[in-house]
């Protein structure tokens, strides 16, 4: 196949519609033939007119957005329906989602290629190509087209819209025209469609109306659900486990009447083994939950008495020098005057004393002259 620069302007965008718009892709391919040019030719077919473009839209619409005039393509020798079928076998387990599977099909069906024809080129049964046209005929027009456009993932449209379009047309409608206005997630609309199938018809005009609206109640639920376990704490959730499993086990015994009357000795064997592995579990809580609490008992023991011990010390080792001394008390005046007296006297007496010995001895000397 030979490889030429053609003017976008001479090709034939017959199967765009079956395609799909992929955003975010479609920027960066835009980045890169921006930066380093169309590295990748397109691939189509030759017509007298022109050329009929197969493979490279993505590529193609990049090409436009740039104000391109021209695009490197590859001209194929077959037909557009056999380069289609070639496109279509060969994408079985590349990009192509199974939307756009089910629209090539479609489209090649339109052109007078039958099913079987279909199946046998692509090496599948014919049930598989029925299966793949089931998602185009189940859906809606305007859902298709959100879909090509990318407003919406083909995962939404198979687990939402299709059985939302089946059950309530009307509704399917309003949701898309209300997503429109306010895009949402796949995972905000797979939670909003299970609160659907359990609403009443006039929550449901509601939601559908304004489906973002649960979207923020079930946030502020949350986050008031998260607000009050922070300020409890884990005790107040492990108590409500326990309340769920007292229910739970309530439950479980309501219908033990039932269960042993009718049943064949196997099935009563397996309601004891799966009874056992209950007791057991239960058994091995219990030992965990006495185990956690005669240790903490124990710590809250060892951490009292080191308690008593460190206030004990610290008042065997408390400071003196602040406590106050009580001085004794001074002598009074008339105490001091008598002991200053008391030994004056002594001195005195201590001097007479010393005076008659002297004068004793003076007798005695005279004495012994006069003899």
């Amino acid at each position: 196949m030979n490889i030429e620069n053609t003017d976008l302007h001479r090709f034939d965008l017959r199967y765009q519609h079956t395609r799909v718009v992929r955003q975010r892709i479609l920027c960066k391919l835009m980045y890169s033939i921006k930066q380093y040019g169309q590295q990748s030719p397109v691939i189509a077919t030759e017509e007298k007119d022109g050329y009929v473009l197969i493979d490279g839209y993505l590529r193609f619409q990049a090409l436009h957005l740039l104000s391109q005039d021209t695009i490197a393509v590859q001209i194929s020798p077959d037909s557009a329906q056999q380069e289609l079928l070639t496109y279509l076998s060969q994408q079985q387990c590349g990009s192509c989602q199974p939307i756009e599977q089910a629209w090539v099909i479609n489209a090649l069906i339109d052109e007078g290629i039958t099913q079987s024809a279909i199946a046998l080129r692509m090496g599948r049964d014919k049930s598989w190509v029925s299966r793949r046209l089931s998602l185009v005929n189940e859906l809606p027009d305007n859902i298709q087209q959100a879909i090509r456009s990318g407003e919406i993932s083909t995962w939404v449209a198979g687990r939402v819209f299709k059985p939302l379009a089946r059950a309530n047309a009307a509704h399917a409608k309003a949701l898309l025209n209300a997503l429109k206005k306010q895009p949402m997630s796949s995972r905000e609309l797979a939670v909003w469609f299970d609160h659907y199938k359990n609403a009443n018809q006039g929550q449901r005009a509601k939601m559908v109306d304004q489906p973002d609206l649960l979207l923020r109640v079930l946030r502020c639920k949350h986050d008031n659900e998260v607000c009050i376990a922070l300020q409890s704490g884990i005790e107040d959730r492990w108590i409500q486990n326990i309340q769920t499993t007292k229910t739970l086990i309530k439950q479980l015994a309501k219908p033990l009447p039932q269960l042993f009357s009718t049943q064949s000795i196997q099935t009563i064997s397996l309601l004891e083994q799966n009874f056992a592995a209950l007791d057991q579990s239960y058994d091995q809580l219990k030992m965990q939950f006495q185990g956690v609490k005669n240790a903490y008992q124990r710590d809250s023991e060892y951490h009292s008495r080191a308690a008593c011990k460190a206030n004990t010390d610290q008042a065997d080792h408390a400071p003196t020098e602040n406590i106050p001394q009580r001085s004794a008390p001074s002598d009074s005046p008339s105490k001091t005057r008598k002991a200053q007296t008391k030994k004056v006297a002594e001195h005195c007496l201590k001097a007479a004393r010393a005076l008659l010995t002297d004068e004793g001895q003076c007798g005695s000397n005279s004495r012994n002259l006069e003899s």
